[in-house]
């Protein structure tokens, strides 16, 4: 399940992030029903709450950068006419952490796509998103990026008691640079807030407001691929 995902043009600070895990949990303690994010300030391109009752459409709710052309395509999902409307896949109001829904992966075939612009050709950036996942059959599972690998949250240890997040972009040393693996902090059938910032120097990933891995031991500057974000599935370009 992945609720609320947000992609900015610079790396939040520490302060921001736990700022943000702070809001998530009053607003799953409240349910309040809120489609307002807890940070929509400087270097926001693109905001997506899962809140869509129906359809294939997912909107982009952030008024600046790209606007309506970042919205999303759901592709591959049984059943996307109501919320619930199939257990463990498509649209679910019953299993929301903010506001009034989310999106349920059934880890097959259903992923999401937003298409390429300029605003989301990122060499510095925030990728911050909720996730609730179950263990896996496979090792690897994609949650949001781009393929060419940008930005990228993967989430290892799948099919173990556990999972790790996986941090991966692409600098000037090639496709598969990224931060040190976080320990496995994941936990099945719990959401975990989890941000990825990268200033071009320092690649960081936190997890649940708290820092779980940094390093500056990469080639910059980041290198920008003209490739659609997807998620819910392998970021390498299909379905997982």
């Amino acid at each position: 399940k992945v609720d609320n995902l947000q992609i900015f043009s610079r790396p939040l600070s520490p302060a921001e992030i736990l700022a943000n895990y702070a809001a998530g949990n009053i607003e799953f303690q409240t349910r309040t029903g809120s489609d307002v994010s807890p940070d929509d300030g400087p270097g926001l391109v693109g905001q997506w709450n899962f809140n869509e009752p129906s359809g294939i459409s997912l909107s982009n709710l952030a008024s600046t950068t790209c606007g309506s052309l970042c919205n999303g395509t759901l592709a591959g999902f049984a059943n996307t006419s109501a919320p619930d409307a199939l257990a463990g896949s498509g649209w679910t109001a019953a299993n929301a952490r903010w506001g009034s829904g989310a999106l349920m992966f059934d880890g097959s075939n259903d992923t999401t796509s937003i298409a390429d612009t300029p605003s989301l050709r990122l060499t510095t950036y925030t990728a911050e998103v909720w996730f609730k996942g179950s263990q896996q059959n496979e090792y690897w599972k994609g949650i949001v990026g781009k393929p060419g690998r940008n930005f990228n949250v993967w989430l290892g240890n799948a099919n173990g008691s556990a999972g790790f997040i996986h941090h991966r972009f692409h600098d000037q040393a090639g496709t598969n640079s990224g931060c040190p693996d976080t320990p496995n902090v994941i936990t099945w059938g719990s959401w975990h807030q989890v941000v990825l910032t990268n200033d071009g120097t320092t690649c960081k990933t936190f997890v649940d407001g708290i820092l779980q891995s940094s390093s500056n031991a990469f080639t910059g500057p980041l290198i920008a691929d003209n490739y659609p974000v997807i998620f819910g599935s392998n970021l390498d370009g299909g379905a997982s």
